[in-house]
């Protein structure tokens, strides 16, 4: 990718950023079996409206572009958060990887919009990275601990790990455990109960789960918050959230079908521990 003038590469995340680091260019590598989904929120522009507001981002528009012999939709809007109104392009490729690049600048910034769909159009896709180098590319640090093993990363700013033989459990049957960053508050606020309760509500596999305790613990090097909850098959959730105010936050996401151990939870719990973030 060829970005727009002023920004470099990232030395945290996967992406480029500008020297003040007010703007910033995310590059993140989706799961293959996403792609049928996620391109349906690009289809027209009340779908990318209704699913980008979840995000806190308000769509005006959608745009499609060329770039390495493809066509590639772009929605382009804007966030209001931390008190500043950010302009965002989101574009979505799709070929033998499908990666998705956002572009976010503060308005003030004035980033025009012919040099965010040139930085756009200028991607071209490589070969898909070794699980090694993915892991590498996230912004915080994790350590699997048994029964629990890496599968894969998510969108480039998550990991997956799953206990039991099979590496792909549709159904739920085995426990699992996601870990995710972001480098924005989605809700524009630094409250950490309130960030809490929004990220769970948005989280498909548990937002009809009930919860049953909070409590402020030691997370991601930092204080955070854990809510532990049952979940409607009888299985249970435990949500763990630290936030850096106005910056960034990383949480951990566990999930235990109704015959999971003691073993289990206690090695969540260790993987819990180990979250960092990288300088």
């Amino acid at each position: 990718m060829a970005p727009p003038v002023g920004f470099l590469p990232a030395p945290n995340f996967a992406g480029f950023v500008t020297a003040d680091g007010q703007a910033s260019i995310l590059v993140a590598e989706l799961p293959a079996d996403s792609a049928p989904v996620i391109a349906t929120l690009f289809n027209d522009l009340p779908s990318a409206r209704q699913h980008f507001a979840t995000q806190g981002v308000e769509v005006d528009r959608l745009h499609s572009i060329v770039a390495d012999g493809i066509a590639v939709p772009v929605a382009v809007g804007r966030q209001a958060a931390h008190g500043r109104v950010f302009d965002k392009w989101v574009a979505l490729y799709q070929g033998h990887r499908t990666v998705l690049v956002t572009i976010q600048a503060p308005a003030a910034h004035a980033l025009a919009q012919p040099a965010a769909l040139a930085a756009l159009s200028s991607v071209t896709l490589g070969s898909p990275a070794s699980l090694d180098e993915a892991l590498a590319a996230l912004p915080f640090h994790a350590t699997a601990q048994p029964p629990f093993r890496v599968i894969d990363t998510l969108a480039g700013a998550g990991m997956l790990m799953m206990a039991g033989e099979r590496d792909v459990d549709p159904d739920g049957r085995q426990p699992r455990v996601i870990i995710g960053s972001q480098l924005s508050l989605p809700v524009g606020s630094d409250d950490l109960a309130r960030l809490s309760r929004v990220l769970i509500g948005g989280t498909r596999e548990i937002q009809q789960g009930t919860p049953l305790a909070r409590q402020a613990v030691a997370f991601g090097g930092i204080e955070g918050e854990r809510v532990t909850g049952s979940l409607p098959d009888g299985g249970r959730y435990v949500h763990y959230l630290a936030l850096w105010p106005g910056r960034r936050y990383v949480r951990l996401v566990a999930m235990f079908p109704p015959d999971s151990d003691a073993k289990t939870y206690d090695a969540v719990e260790a993987i819990a521990r180990s979250v960092r973030f990288k300088d």
